[in-house]
């Protein structure tokens, strides 16, 4: 079990605050000094928290869970200095189109880049120069 600072533990009357929720699950709010942690917990299953901790800067929300849906009927956005996925295996998306904007530089990088248009063309259009650097160029190869 993992070590906890003073500011994790749950004051004594938290367990005044926990709550049934039915089907074995249970909501227990854990206040802490500088925030607060929700947690819905069964005696079978993971627990899942949503933890709200203060800090100079703001309110910080982490939630943690088995996983993580979100579903809208219109728009879902986020507006931040820096957004940033960690995947352990692969990142999908699909829509009937996709759009990248940069008002810098748009960059991919990795091990190999692969571009495959399953139907239609490929185009590129730029302008200024348009320049490849590779050991071979092989056009139609």
């Amino acid at each position: 079990m993992e070590a906890r600072s003073k500011d994790d533990v749950a004051t004594s009357d938290s367990a005044d605050l926990a709550r049934p929720l039915g089907l074995g699950w249970s909501a227990v709010l854990e206040p802490k000094s500088r925030g607060a942690i929700l947690r819905l917990v069964h005696p079978e299953q993971k627990p899942v928290a949503v933890e709200i901790t203060i800090t100079a800067q703001g309110p910080v929300i982490r939630a943690s869970a088995v996983a993580l849906e979100i579903e809208s009927a219109t728009d879902i956005s986020a507006r931040c200095e820096r957004f940033t996925v960690d995947a352990r295996d692969n990142i999908t998306l699909r829509a009937p189109k996709i759009l990248h904007q940069a008002s810098g530089i748009l960059r991919a990088e990795g091990g190999a880049v692969q571009i495959d248009a399953k139907a239609g063309d490929v185009r590129i259009h730029a302008n200024d120069d348009v320049a490849m650097d590779g050991e071979r160029i092989r056009l139609n190869g």
